[in-house]
């Protein structure tokens, strides 16, 4: 499929919420999809774009989809070893496009939708995305130009709304170009406008692995935008070991600050309710926690200073600079 008109054109953001807020008037009747070797192929000169797809089976059983009341219920999702690519070309057309799909995400997330999956099942599934609009990054994870092998994920009882996702998530494993391998990922999860939970958490990589409980708390995300004092973390992390390694994959900017320490490996144990927690607030340009000593990270202006509860212990100094 070519296209040589623009994807998107630019729309006011209030007639974008007034589309979006127009009611469907349909039920859909649908019961078992199934959809297999299908190839798809997308380009667009105007808005310099990209698409492929390589579907080998897309499969689904619906429970009911009811577009009026924006309740759509699925007992089963599968998608295996498919391959998908977007490439969005250097343009004033692909702002244009990224910017236009924020409006519709931001409309639809004013209206009550409702997506409940009993069982999700992804397995060995190729993803990749491009945005020639973003510089490429020399290391670390590059979430302007990703390339994902392997993608798997099973999960249940899956619930989206625009305030709050739920569900639990119970294999999950992929490789990335940056060299991260995930290897096992596990957990109870949930997610609103108020705070956040990782539970029964398992995450092993081919260099850490993280486990027990991670919980978030916050009034609201604008307030924590604007308030860093407001956010609350606490986890408890049972024989658990953070490579260096890994953490520069999601903080190359650390790389200088911890040469010569690459293939060190970060110990932590708390176990049962003695966690690892962490309070949180701004001072002036940058945030600082008035907790007492454990361990101190500092990069910049940047602060959190976190202790630990009960007999938990940290083999590092009371106070690590970075």
């Amino acid at each position: 499929m070519y296209q040589n008109k623009p994807l998107l054109v630019a729309e006011p953001a209030a007639v974008v919420e007034a589309e979006s807020n127009e009611p469907f008037n349909l039920q859909l009747e649908l019961k078992d999809l199934s959809f297999r070797d299908i190839l798809f192929d997308y380009r667009n000169d105007v808005s310099p774009m990209k698409a492929h797809l390589d579907l080998n089976e897309l499969s689904g059983k619906v429970k009911s989809i009811d577009l009026a009341k924006l309740d759509v219920q699925l007992e089963e999702v599968k998608l295996h070893n498919t391959k998908a690519e977007i490439s969005l070309g250097k343009s004033e057309q692909t702002q244009i496009v990224k910017e236009e799909i924020n409006k519709e995400v931001v409309a639809q997330v004013n209206n009550p939708w409702k997506i409940s999956i009993d069982n999700i099942d992804f397995e060995n599934n190729d993803l990749r995305f491009d945005d020639d609009n973003k510089p490429t990054l020399s290391s670390g994870m590059d979430y302007g130009h990703m390339d994902i092998k392997g993608f798997t994920l099973r999960a249940k009882d899956m619930i989206f709304t625009p305030t709050r996702y739920e569900g639990n998530i119970t294999s999950g494993s992929f490789k990335e170009k940056s060299g991260f391998d995930l290897r096992e990922f596990k957990t109870t999860f949930a997610y609103s406008d108020s705070g956040a939970y990782l539970h029964n958490l398992y995450v092993k990589t081919d260099r850490s692995l993280i486990k027990d409980r991670v919980d978030v708390s916050y009034p609201s995300l604008e307030g924590v935008t604007k308030d860093m004092g407001k956010l609350w973390m606490s986890a408890s992390l049972s024989n658990s070991a953070i490579s260096v390694r890994d953490i520069l994959l999601f903080a190359p900017q650390l790389q200088a600050n911890l040469k010569g320490n690459e293939q060190s490996v970060l110990q932590v144990n708390g176990k049962d309710k003695y966690g690892l927690g962490a309070m949180v607030k701004q001072e002036g340009d940058g945030i600082y926690a008035t907790l007492s000593d454990s361990l101190m990270l500092d990069y910049n202006k940047w602060s959190v200073e976190l202790v630990l509860f009960g007999n938990g212990r940290i083999p590092y100094p009371a106070k690590t600079r970075f």
